[in-house]
């Protein structure tokens, strides 16, 4: 059934609004909340999933771990915790399908590879995130000269993550009888009207200035002595968030409590979120998009109230925004209809920006790679061997 056409009954949007704020919920505890039975809500998941709004349970070879199920849950990891720095690129002007190929796979071979998306910018290009330790800042810019002087491509652009915050999509908005999203919110006896022309500069000016204090810095630092075992559960849980503690123990050949204490441990310290796999289609939201930009510093939107902006959830669209003293990445996903409002809102708070169309069904999660720590020496491996040469021998 396409996504655009098909309609969620009552029960599966109540199902999916639990479970999108948080999804690691079982389904023992869905049928508890909802006042319905185990079998009902297992019965109703299986339905979402065999009708494409839910990612389908699948199984994959994965490389390190071998076959494996993939869900619709995935943990997300902060690459700090363990001491890592999400460093974001952006490669403009590729030179063809060929080189967009030869990038693409240069991605799959780098050990620190996190996420990559094709874009246009116009023109074609490719936004990538990489998870690298600190000290190899300058080899990523080493091998991305190198994969320049190939021709590949005419520009890059390098922005490490220095503050970063986040706002969920504003489900309460959505209208279900209507299938629809309505911008007008009732709340404590007032009307917060939303659905007239500049909705993104409404809800800046409902932004409460005198919330706005210095945002945490993202310090790469290990949260606590891990090894390869903790790692190795990492990546289980970016496979599949819902996997077996028994079926981890009797792989690792550890006793369950063991793994249980681990996970519990990683959980809380070193991934702290989860995030359901659904189809935005059926809410409309089908333009993703990333502004790369820079404040004016002129007009109150500089890095401080951008940051407390999208924390406080004044913005009621899915968006990752990551700022540094001058740039923001801005990455958000919205209505079609609202994208005009969007763009004169950034040329009305930013100096400069580049419009980046994201091609979803052309993006790449990697699940987290364990091999990149040496655990002999409990450091990331930085070495320009297994940063440069490794990847580019590889590379045909």
């Amino acid at each position: 059934m396409p996504y655009s056409t098909y309609k969620l009954a009552s029960l599966d949007y109540k199902i999916f609004q639990l479970l999108y704020k948080n999804p690691l919920l079982s389904i023992f505890q869905l049928s508890q909340k909802l006042g319905v039975s185990f079998h009902t809500v297992k019965s109703r998941i299986n339905e979402m999933k065999r009708n494409g709004f839910l990612r389908q349970d699948q199984i994959i070879n994965d490389p390190l771990l071998g076959k494996r199920i993939q869900t619709e849950v995935e943990i997300v990891y902060r690459p700090h915790r363990l001491g890592l720095l999400r460093t974001h690129v952006f490669i403009d002007g590729i030179n063809g399908r060929n080189s967009l190929k030869k990038i693409a796979d240069f991605c799959d071979l780098h050990p620190y590879t996190h996420y990559n998306v094709v874009t246009y910018n116009p023109r074609l290009s490719m936004y990538i995130q990489f998870d690298i330790p600190s000290r190899t800042q300058n080899l990523l810019t080493k091998v991305l000269n190198i994969l320049k002087k190939e021709g590949l491509f005419e520009r890059y652009t390098i922005i490490p993550s220095e503050f970063a915050a986040s706002s969920p999509a504003e489900f309460d908005l959505w209208d279900f009888e209507k299938a629809d999203w309505s911008f007008i919110k009732i709340k404590s006896n007032k009307i917060d009207e939303y659905n007239e022309r500049n909705i993104f500069e409404k809800m800046w000016s409902k932004f409460d200035f005198s919330s706005i204090k210095e945002a945490p810095k993202i310090a790469p630092s290990k949260a606590y002595p891990f090894d390869k075992l903790d790692l190795y559960l990492l990546r289980e849980m970016t496979i599949n968030a819902k996997a077996s503690i028994k079926e981890l123990a009797q792989y690792y050949k550890k006793d369950p409590s063991t793994i249980s204490r681990r996970i519990k441990r990683i959980k809380a310290v070193l991934a702290p979120k989860a995030k359901l796999y659904y189809n935005t289609k059926l809410f409309n939201l089908v333009s993703p998009q990333i502004i790369l930009g820079k404040f004016k510093n002129k007009d109150g939107f500089n890095k401080w109230s951008a940051y407390w902006f999208i924390d406080s959830h004044y913005f009621k669209f899915p968006s990752t925004l990551v700022a540094s003293k001058k740039d923001l990445i801005w990455y958000l996903t919205i209505l079609p209809t609202f994208i005009p409002d969007f763009l004169e809102f950034a040329w009305e708070h930013m100096s400069t920006f580049r419009i980046y169309n994201l091609q979803i069904p052309l993006s790449n999660t990697y699940f987290f790679y364990p091999e990149n720590f040496i655990e002999e020496e409990s450091k990331w491996d930085t070495s320009r061997n297994w940063f440069i040469e490794e990847p580019l021998e590889q590379l045909v």
